[in-house]
């Protein structure tokens, strides 16, 4: 797969280098994962894997710069990319806005090396920085990356968020306009006759139809426990009810409902925004 006018031209870089990487790489795929699970390995694989997608990204926006792309016939870094390396256009173009958000953010760009930052955090520093913000992300960013090291991701989203209304009012009340804008909602009906939709809300008006969402959820929920507890008596398990999917999430907030106290503790788990849901058993 590629353009017509690609031509071969040797690396730039120490092959030896890669090829050494490409065999390390070749002994953990050979690696039997059970001898991986341990968590200090997760979190040194998924920093590693940190650490090497923040080199790929550099090397991406240098690619972007130097333009090799052009003799090919690609219109843009992120179609060669697309078509050279079989990835889907969105990732190309993330890849490339990435590289291009790191000349302006050089903190962030040594803390990914290191592996204790990844992409997101680095895309959401650069989306809060606009032609207002500039200075002051300029001025702040040290603190927002050593914020990115210590915070879990949505409480590092939360910060950046409240530095972007802080450092941009007016960009801030723009956004949200647009947000509302944007919403829409479909439902469509295939020719088999399934049906499929979508919905894209503004953050006031989907936490609205969250809400409203779990109360029907919750009462429906509590109608199939209530007809299975007539059927069955009390030993009831959500494989009996007859309407409430099997494997759906019955998220109540609070905690679980009184009607599934009866069942072992540790079926439920506690999600970060306070709701629990149920696992399976094991």
């Amino acid at each position: 797969m590629g353009f017509s006018g690609d031509l071969v031209t040797p690396p730039l870089y120490d092959v030896v280098v890669l090829e050494g990487l490409n065999e390390e790489i070749e002994k953990l795929c050979g690696t039997d994962p059970t001898a991986l699970r341990d968590r200090e390995t997760i979190v040194e694989l998924n920093r590693l894997m940190a650490r090497l997608d923040a080199v790929n990204t550099r090397a991406t926006a240098a690619f972007d710069t130097a333009r090799e792309w052009e003799a090919s016939g690609a219109r843009t870094a992120a179609a060669w990319i697309r078509t050279r390396c079989g990835i889907p256009e969105p990732t190309a173009r993330r890849r490339v806005r990435l590289g291009r958000a790191l000349r302006h953010l050089p903190t962030a760009e040594a803390a990914w090396l290191e592996g204790d930052i990844c992409d997101s955090h680095v895309l959401a520093l650069d989306g809060v920085r606009t032609l207002k913000t500039e200075k002051q992300l300029d001025r702040d960013e040290k603190m927002l990356v050593d914020q990115a090291r210590d915070l879990n991701f949505s409480q590092f989203k939360r910060v950046i968020d409240y530095w972007g209304q802080h450092a941009d009012p007016d960009g801030t009340e723009d956004k949200a306009k647009s947000n509302f804008e944007r919403r829409e909602a479909y439902l469509s009906q295939s020719l088999d006759g399934m049906w499929f939709g979508g919905m894209t809300f503004d953050p006031i008006t989907g936490e609205v139809v969250s809400n409203e969402w779990r109360q029907r959820e919750k009462e429906l929920f509590e109608a199939d426990w209530s007809e299975a507890q007539e059927r069955l008596g009390d030993k009831v398990t959500l494989a009996d009810l007859r309407r409430t999917l099997r494997g759906a999430r019955i998220e109540v907030p609070g905690g679980p409902h009184p009607a599934l106290q009866r069942r072992r503790p540790h079926d439920y788990q506690e999600r970060p925004d306070g709701l629990w849901i149920p696992q399976p058993r094991t």
